[in-house]
């Protein structure tokens, strides 16, 4: 298997590991990453662009200049959803978690960690309630 090929797959990967992450699988990383696992999701598609830049960089000079723009185009994305986190990236529970103060998200964060089975404070928005009533008044 050529390196091409093993680009392209890894691209393939982190797309698919970003739509994961859109609709809330990987709970466990929402608490683990500054936010830039919004990011993945154009950086696979980054990768499977610059997958076929042999084919295109020989083929005629307009469709290089729409591959540069797109390659721009997708960096642009990965910083924006890594540092901005757009609300309509963000899987449901994490709005839902985003809604009470930064003192109760750190507190989750920190039950996260120590809780293997925190999961099931996430399941829905009644949960998440409780489990920010909870951690609210210790």
């Amino acid at each position: 298997m050529n390196e091409i090929w093993i680009i392209r797959m890894l691209g393939i990967f982190f797309a698919l590991f970003g739509v994961a992450i859109r609709f809330g699988y990987f709970k466990k990383m929402y608490f683990a990453s500054k936010g830039g696992i919004y990011g993945y999701l154009p950086m696979g598609l980054l990768f499977v662009l610059y997958s076929y830049y042999e084919e295109i960089s020989g083929s005629r000079p307009e469709s290089l200049t729409i591959y540069y723009v797109l390659f721009g185009l997708l960096i642009v994305s990965i910083l924006f959803f890594s540092l901005r986190k757009p609300k309509w990236m963000k899987p449901k529970w994490v709005l839902w978690v985003e809604k009470y103060p930064a003192k109760v998200i750190n507190k989750m964060a920190e039950e996260v960690k120590d809780d293997p089975e925190w999961e099931q404070n996430a399941v829905d928005e009644k949960s998440i309630d409780a489990w920010a009533k909870r951690l609210s008044h210790k």
